[in-house]
């Protein structure tokens, strides 16, 4: 007979970083009474807030994974997963505490600002570089 060890809180953490719903999270914490309160020891968000609304309380930086997610007034940090384009992304620069892993240089874009593209941006739009004859790195 093998025997078989328990799970500590900071692996039943790293472990809960791959659940997607709400229910997952749920169903984890129900399962002893030791993970009753690890939903608390999370700083950011794994999943969408507008999902998993009352299970993450203690979070300072909100994950904010569609444009459907609204940013919730207070935290110390807000990241954008979805694509954002570079105007937006602009606007977003404003706010120090904002940062945008996926930002796209669209066509209308490089027609505005011109043909190179600009620090920050790590997408191209589709057909963004059109009819552009010479490019440069």
């Amino acid at each position: 007979m093998s025997s078989f060890s328990h799970l500590t809180c900071q692996e039943a953490l790293s472990i809960l970083q791959y659940f997607t719903s709400r229910i997952d999270y749920i169903h984890f914490i129900q399962t002893t009474k030791k993970f009753r309160f690890v939903l608390e020891m999370f700083n950011s968000n794994p999943i969408s807030l507008f999902e998993a609304k009352g299970l993450f309380t203690n979070i300072s930086t909100q994950n904010l994974f569609t444009k459907k997610d609204r940013k919730i007034p207070g935290m110390k940090k807000y990241i954008l997963w979805y694509d954002v384009n570079y105007t937006r992304y602009l606007k977003e620069l404003e706010h120090k505490n904002t940062i945008c892993k996926h930002v796209l240089y669209t066509k209308e874009e490089r027609i505005k600002y011109g043909n190179n593209i600009p620090s920050g941006v790590n997408k191209i739009g589709s057909r963004c570089m059109s009819y552009v004859v010479t490019l440069m790195s």
